[in-house]
């Protein structure tokens, strides 16, 4: 996904390697807490935009989305419920 958002494509072999993976689960987190930069992520203007194509993607991949929003506070115990329920049942 960020092939395509940087370059405007994604590798066919990227392609073939996605397409082979097996996800139980995405832990899905909204962009709604402040942006705090760091030496990765540059897209902070586009936080919104990347987060709807990425859930897009899941989407069409057929994955069980699991969203996690909030506070900080709020989103560690909305992950830890979902791994908890993904590896429990």
């Amino acid at each position: 996904m960020y092939q395509e958002v940087y370059f405007g494509r994604v590798a066919e072999q990227l392609r073939q390697v996605c397409a082979g993976e097996r996800w139980d689960a995405v832990l899905f987190t909204a962009p709604d807490v402040p942006w705090i930069p760091d030496s990765q992520r540059n897209l902070q203007g586009r936080r919104e935009e990347v987060s709807e194509l990425l859930l897009r993607q899941f989407e069409q991949r057929g994955l069980r989305i699991m969203p996690v929003r909030g506070a900080w506070d709020e989103r560690f115990r909305m992950a830890c419920e979902a791994l908890a329920h993904v590896l429990h049942g």
